[in-house]
Order: structure tokens, then sequence, then C-alpha cells
């Protein structure tokens, strides 16, 4: 086809506009030397201090040739121009090309989406995206994707071969000097000990966090003298291949970094000064070293031009306290979603460099800083798009780190990083002026008249106490307070807070500590007039708390990473009330991608991003966005895309949106996270009123439980008959469990010392039993009966209260059909917690289950019941299949005949059941 305007022109308008508009640099083509007279579409550096560029490869036209033809050349860039790190296909449609003169294609230019997607030497990042010229800057800013990516695996590869060269007492004294448990060496199945009857320990992850924590130091030492910082104040630091050079690594390297910490850079060079002093044996710590230094050598060059938290991507690979402690990396993709749209475009006036480093952001459970990173990111983004000076940009760095960004965490080698990674962009930061901070965390022995001080990190200032620590020997010298108070200071509260519950999060400590942590933490919620809110098996909570205390009064964002379970169970409902009482809850976006349900790297459970906007007292109640995505971004780029579609509210390629009122937000109802499918949550809610007194609260008519027991303490499975002669229903086995009609699959007998447990669980049996967690994808009945009322281990007993006129048994029947209707799975569905592809119900949740009330429909459970007798023995397919099911179907046309007009939609109930992503485990698809 011929254009009427030639490409090159297309391309000489849209880099008028992006470096006049968005500020960007435009790197002339005569300067792509080692091409071949082959030049790069465009050379762009996003940041004025950058030495490398992002490379454009620009066709007309869109369709999948031109498509394939731009990444086959921003590819080739990628391997064939120097000073390049990152590359884009851009596509142009076909209009704009082909306008009438050169006026009007620059109107067209300015006003059409273009098609571009950053690409790899291995294809494209993800999907490709439709935006404007402006959005096409914002993703220059962001490019990086592969050699983020890269450098990641080589500061990997580096560290692992670091510390495969120490020896095992090495590796021991690493973990002690920063304070690192050991993983317990299992032998079947127990602990091991050594001969001296001492149990063991593997310390290889806190050894390779050690080597990380080297490797940080190596590449700033080599930044720091590169970037001038000493010669300045006329001192002399030698690099580090100077110091590689003495046979002796160590004590040049000890040498120097101790000259670099009386300068300044505690945070960084304290804990690596820590690590490197406590090894011995100089001939492996040369190896180590060695392989630290090579790795370094590798990233050094580039880590600054991609502002990319590439520490974080590894350091929760190798931390092994997050089952502890509950440190779960937020994903970068998720950090930039996250930060985007709590600083929004409107917070601020972004062009104003003034308005901008007056900002307070805080993560109070800042780990490794990903947050921080992003926040700091999308604040530079935002200036530089809305006509900002770009030449400002270093400076803007400076004050972002100084000024704006404030971060504490429990975990000293996270804090180290979360340093590093802040200062690596630009070494020239003043450390006296950095808010990152250590929080303490533990049992202080010999402590005051008490004998002991408990610490509860960062969640101390609820009580007024800070407990933010500088760095070991290292006191302020500008004058200013050691801690600046934030107290109603901070325009944004963004976090990803610790969620590991109870049981866990205190098992690093002693036994005698952690009942001190935990009466300390009632201490504190007994205390705090919103402690009632709190659910006390989880720490996360008690962060919101923490949000609200370091919020400003007015105009404040709180934005975090939450569990699911904060959202839908019922123990967090009083923490949901109160947020709604004190912010508008502005977003929730729940990940459906059944290949990525959470947005944390190290976690399999089902998470969710809130972002919350405060609430001003005579401000009316608003509805809150609910944003279910049926594909979650993998990367930066695509993270961007969704940022841009969810501020535009066009989700089409990415997921559905569901408008929650304000009634039921404030009554902590956050139903639409649930269901992918806004029909099916309008069926729960309809199912959950009770449709005029039809249905009542299982818990209402019924006795599910004890509750109060535990089965797993008071029986032991046998495989031979005892005296007492019980049998449960002690699986939930999806081969097996296929009809509504079960038989019991275990003997069982009472634990020895737990027979009186035992007999009050036993004295509960029932024929019908309710399953306390589903499986959808291969699980297929929910509730089943039978013909000899047992217990079960993965099931909850159910009797019927007493009602004049029916049998019990009757009851039961009609509750099974009932409950393996559709009506009944969308039910089961509407209490799932924790992981959605694989929810557990909790009591309270199977109380408020919706089922028929005998009293009030008398003829539909005897209808019903029929049904049953007819049907128990029938395959009931599994939940992906229920559309294809003969006896679903019979089974939802008896409900709908038994109980009315109400249950007209149940045909369509069973389809979209079928297709719910967290059901069939497979992405939805835009078209149903």
């Amino acid at each position: 086809m011929q254009y009427r305007i030639n490409e090159r022109v297309v391309n000489g308008a849209l880099a008028e506009i992006l470096t006049e508009s968005a500020n960007l640099s435009l790197v002339s083509e005569a300067t792509a030397s080692g091409t071949g007279g082959a030049a790069p579409d465009f050379l762009i550096r996003p940041h004025y201090s950058q030495n490398r560029s992002v490379a454009i490869e620009a066709k007309v036209g869109t369709s999948t040739v031109q498509r394939n033809a731009a990444i086959a050349d921003a590819q080739q860039r990628l391997a064939d121009t120097p000073n390049v790190y990152a590359a884009i296909a851009l596509c142009y449609p076909d209009h704009i090309a082909n306008a009438h003169d050169h006026s009007e294609m620059i109107q067209e230019l300015e006003r059409s989406r273009l098609h571009f997607v950053e690409v790899t030497e291995s294809g494209p990042v993800g999907e490709w995206h439709k935006g404007f010229a402006l959005d096409l800057a914002t993703a220059i800013i962001y490019a990086g994707e592969g050699i983020a990516q890269s450098l990641a695996n080589s500061l990997n590869n580096a560290i692992e071969l670091a510390m495969r060269s120490l020896s095992d007492v090495n590796r021991q004294l690493i973990a002690e000097a920063l304070e690192l448990p050991g993983k317990p060496l299992m032998v079947a199945g127990k602990q091991a000990v050594n001969e001296y009857g001492n149990p063991m320990y593997d310390y290889s992850n806190a050894a390779k966090i050690g080597c990380l924590m080297l490797l940080n130091g190596i590449m700033m030492q080599s930044r720091l003298v590169e970037s001038g910082v000493f010669a300045k104040r006329g001192i002399k630091v030698p690099t580090p291949e100077a110091c590689m050079a003495d046979d002796t690594p160590q004590i040049p390297f000890i040498e120097a970094w101790k000259t670099i910490r009386e300068i300044d850079y505690h945070p960084i060079y304290d804990a690596a000064l820590q690590t490197l002093l406590s090894l011995s044996d100089p001939w492996s710590v040369k190896r180590v070293l060695t392989a630290l230094y090579d790795g370094a050598s590798r990233v050094v060059s580039n880590v600054a031009e991609i502002r990319s938290d590439l520490a974080g991507r590894i350091y929760h690979r190798l931390l092994d306290t997050a089952r502890f402690d509950g440190s779960f990396y937020t994903s970068t993709p998720a950090a930039i979603l996250l930060a985007r749209l709590a600083l929004t475009s409107d917070l601020i006036d972004w062009s104003d460099p003034e308005k901008i480093i007056k900002l307070r952001i805080c993560d109070p459970a800042c780990g490794t800083g990903t947050l921080l990173m992003a926040a700091a990111q999308v604040c530079r983004e935002r200036h530089l798009v809305t006509n900002g000076n770009g030449s400002t940009d270093e400076l803007m760095h400076l004050h972002m780190v100084e000024d704006v960004l404030n971060g504490m965490d429990i975990n000293l080698s996270a804090v180290h990083l979360a340093a590093s990674m802040l200062t690596l962009a630009n070494p020239n930061v003043d450390f006296n002026r950095m808010g990152i901070y250590r929080v303490r965390f533990g049992v202080e022995r010999n402590k005051g008249a008490n004998g002991s001080k408990s610490w509860l990190g960062s969640l101390e200032m609820l009580q007024g106490i800070d407990s933010r620590l500088q760095f070991p020997d290292h006191e302020r010298s500008d004058g200013e307070p050691a801690y600046p108070d934030l107290r109603n200071l901070c325009d944004v509260v963004i976090m990803n807070p610790p969620f590991t519950r109870d049981s866990l999060r205190h098992d690093q400590l002693s036994s005698e500590d952690q009942s001190e942590m935990k009466k300390a933490e009632a201490k504190l919620l007994n205390e705090h007039p919103d402690g009632k809110a709190v659910h006390r098996s989880t720490a996360s909570t008690m962060f919101n708390l923490l949000g609200d205390y370091l919020a400003k009064d007015e105009s404040a964002v709180l934005a975090r990473v939450m569990p699911a379970t904060e959202g839908v169970g019922t123990s967090a409902q009083p923490m949901r009330k109160l947020l709604n009482q004190k912010w508008h809850i502005e977003t929730v976006i729940t990940s459906h991608d059944p290949r990525r349900i959470f947005f944390s790297e190290d976690t399999s459970i089902t998470e969710t991003l809130m972002v919350a906007r405060r609430r001003e007292d005579k401000s009316p109640q608003e509805p809150t966005k609910f944003i279910n995505l049926a594909r979650n971004p993998g990367t930066a780029f695509e993270a961007l895309g969704l940022a841009k579609a969810i501020e535009e509210d066009d989700l089409i390629n990415w997921g559905i949106t569901q408008w929650n009122p304000a009634t039921a937000m404030s009554d902590g109802d956050w139903l639409p996270m649930l269901f992918y499918d806004p029909s099916l949550t309008s069926a729960v809610r309809m199912l959950r009123d009770g449709l005029s007194g039809t249905l009542k609260k299982l818990g209402d008519i019924a006795q599910i439980g004890p509750d109060d027991l535990t089965k797993a303490q008071a029986f032991s499975r046998t495989s031979s008959r005892q005296p007492e002669n019980m049998m449960a229903l002690w699986y939930h086995k999806s081969e097996k469990r296929t009809a509504m009609r079960a038989e019991p699959d275990q003997m069982i007998t009472a634990r020895r010392g737990k027979e009186h447990i035992a007999q009050r669980w036993w004295d509960r049996r029932s024929n019908l039993l309710i399953a306390n967690r589903l499986y959808p994808v291969r699980n297929a009945t929910p509730i089943v009966f039978l013909d000899t009322p047992v217990i079960g281990s993965a099931w909850m007993p159910v009797t019927p209260n007493d009602c004049e006129g029916l049998d019990k048994h009757q009851i039961m029947k009609a509750w099974c059909v009932w409950g393996n209707s559709s009506a009944g799975l969308v039910s089961f569905i509407g209490i799932s917690q924790r992981k959605l592809t694989y929810p557990e119900f909790s009591m309270v949740g199977l109380r408020s289950l919706p089922f028929p009330d005998p009293e009030t429909n008398p003829d539909a459970i005897a209808a019903l019941a029929e049904v049953y007798d007819n049907l128990r023995d029938s395959t009931l397919l599994p939940l992906p299949q229920a559309n294809e099911c003969d006896a679903r179907l019979a089974i939802d046309t008896a409900v709908a005949n038994a109980l009315g007009n109400d249950f007209d939609d149940i045909h369509s109930w069973r389809r979209l059941i079928a297709i719910e992503p967290n059901v069939c485990q497979k992405p939805a698809t835009m078209d149903g």
C-alpha cells in the first residue's frame, strides 16, 4: 500500500511529541554507532542521568505481519545496538500515514491510539497495548523487563556460587550476625541432632542472604567511587577491583567499607560489614568474594538504568522466614499497579516539583522496599508526563529518598536491601535524611523494672512508642530528631503487611517469648479504641489501625495488599466495617486468573489490592468499584496497561467491574470479590435475603459441629474394628464422592486420654455431613447423606432442629438435594475463604448458608426428599462439568418446581458456575 506520508516523517513527529510533551531525551540517530548505517527508528533516554537508551522500532499498519516485523526489528536492536537496555515495538494505525497533509498527520498522531509492546530477546512482554503518545511515554519510562530479569538471574547465580563456597560453620556465623533463623534438618519426620544431642539446622538460606548483603556492598562501593562522591570529599576509597587484587581481599574490603561507613551509608554497610566480619577461613572467603565481585561487575553498570527492586526479586526466594513473620514480597507488577492507583493524576499538581517533595509516603512493613520503589517511580512518571522539567530527574530522586519515602521493617537484611536499592540509582543520597528504619521486634530481656520488654515492630506506634532503630552506632549529625514523627502526616500509606496466622508468626521465638508477645499484642488491642475490630489470629488487620494512625486526617490514601480472607472472612467483618467508617474504599481488585491468584511472589493464597481515600465526615456514601481480573499482569509493562484501563473504565481485555452499594460496604459485605460473574453475586445476595422466608440460615434451623473441639486430637484412624465401633467419613476424595449418598470410609477410635472429647464428638454424629473445604475443579458433592450416622474429618455433621410433622431424615435428604443444586453450590462458593480456587469454609460461614426452612416449606421438603430417593446414587459430575450433568439438571429442575418462581434462573446459575475461573481453573474468556 502506498502511504501519502513517509514512515520516517511520522517517526519524527512522534519523537517531537515525546520530547516536548513528555520531557524524554531523544538520542539522535547519528549517535547510534555500530549499527552499520541502519539506525533504530528512535533511541530515547527516559532518565537524564542515564547513559543507556530504549530503542523503538516502528511500522505503519497494525496487521499481524507489521506487528511481527516491528518485534523482529526491536529484537535485533537489543542484539546489535550499543547502550540499548530495552526495546519497544510500535505500530501506527494506517490512517495516520494516510493523512492529507503534515498538519492533519500531527492531529491524528495526537488523538489516535498507537499499538506497542516491550520486546526482549525471547519475544514480546505480554500483550500488545493501545494508548496515546503519553501512554507510550509512560511505557518507555517503565521499560526494562528483559534486563531486570537478566540481572536478577546474574545476581542469583553469583549468590548461589558464593554460598556453595562457604563452610557450614561460616553459614551459621552469617545467620547469627544477621539474626536469621536456620531451617531444622529433618530425618524421617524428626529434627536431626548431633552427637551431643543438640538439634541441627541448615543455614544455607541465611548464608545466601549474607552473600546478597556482600554483593550489595560491592555494587554500592563501585557506584560511589564511579560517581566521584569520595573524590569531592578528598577521601581515597579503592575500587572493588583494587580490593580483589589483594591476596586476602576480605581485609581491604573491610577497611574500605569502614571508611565509607564513617562518611555515611550506614543502612548498607552495617549489615554488609557484620556479614564480612563474621567470616573465617580467608581462602573460602576469597572464593566467595570472587564469585560476588564477578556478579556485581556484570550488574552494577546496568542496575541504575531500570530503577527496579532487583534485590527484592531474589530476596524472598532466599528468605525462609516468610511463613513465620509474613514477610511476603510484593511482585513488581502488583507494586506498580497499586502505587499508580494510589498516586492518581489528580492527587497533586505533578508538574510542580515543590508539591511532589512535600508528599509523605510511608510503608510501615516495607521489606526490601518494593512498594516504595514503585511509588517513587510513579511520582517520577507523573512528573515527566505532566510537562515537568525532566532535567530535575536526579534531584527529584534525591528528594524522594531523603524527604518523601518512609519505610520500616523488622528484618535487618530486608531494610539493608531497601536502602541499597533506593540508593543505587543515586549514590549522592544523604543517609542522615533517609527515612528507612529497622524496628524492634521480639522480647528484650533485663529491660527496666519489669525485667523485659516485648517489641511489636512498627505497631508500637499505636501505643505512642517509637520502635524505630537507627543502624548500630549511628547518630544523626544534622540536628534533626532521630525519629521524625509521622502521626497524621502521611499523604499515602502503602503496604503489604504480614498476614501469617498467630499460630505461626511467633514460632521463631521461644515458647516463653511467644507468650509475652501475644500478651503484648492483646494489651495493645485492649487499650486501643478500635482494637475490638481486629481479629487476633493475624497481624494483618492491626496494620489497618496503623495506617489510620499514620495517614493525614484529610485527603490521605490507604493502599494495601491483603489476603482475600480479610475481604470475605466473617472474622474480619468488624474491621471491614471500621475501614468503611473512616475511609471511602474506592477500589478492590481480586485476581480470578487461576494462573496467578496472588499479588505476592511467595504465596499461593488468593490476594486482593485495596485503595481507599480518607472519608470526610460530611461526604456522601459512595459505592465501591470491585474489579475481578481475568488476567493478572505478570510484568510492569502489563501492569501499566491495566492501570490505564482502570483509569479509563475500560476493562474489556482485563476483567469485569462490579459496583458494590454503600449500604453493603457499611455492613462489611464485600461479596463481589468472590465471583467473576456479576450474575452469581446477585444470586447469592438474593438467596441470602431469604426469599421472603423461604430460606433461613442453616445455623438457625440446625445444629452444626461442634466447633469447639478438635477431631484430629480426639480420634485416631484404625484398620481394625474397635469395641466402640466408630465409623467416619474421613476423606473428600473426588473419585469416591460422586453421588449424594455416601458410605463411611474409615474406622476410628478415641485417643487415650481424649475419650471424653471423642465421646462429645461422637454424640453429635449425623446422617448429613457438610464439607468444610471444597476443591471445585474436582469435587462434586459439598454435602452428602449417609444411611448410618457418622462424623467426619473434612466434613461437619448437620442435625435439623425438631420440626413438627416432618421426619429429620426427610429434612436431611431434602437438604442434601438443595446443597447439591446450583442454588446450594453458589451459596457454598459465596462463603469461600483463603484460597478461592480451593476454598475453606468457617463454621460461621457454614451456619450462614441459606437452606429451605422446613416449617414454612413442608411440601417442598417432602418433594425434595423424594428426589433424593430417586437420584441418590446418580453420578454427579465435578462442578466444571455441571452444565453437562443430567443429574444436576434434574436436581435444579426439582428445586425450581418445589420452591417456585424465585428459582427461574437456577439453570443459568449452573452454566455460570461451570465457567467461573475459580471453579474450572481456566482463565475467563471475554466472550463469556
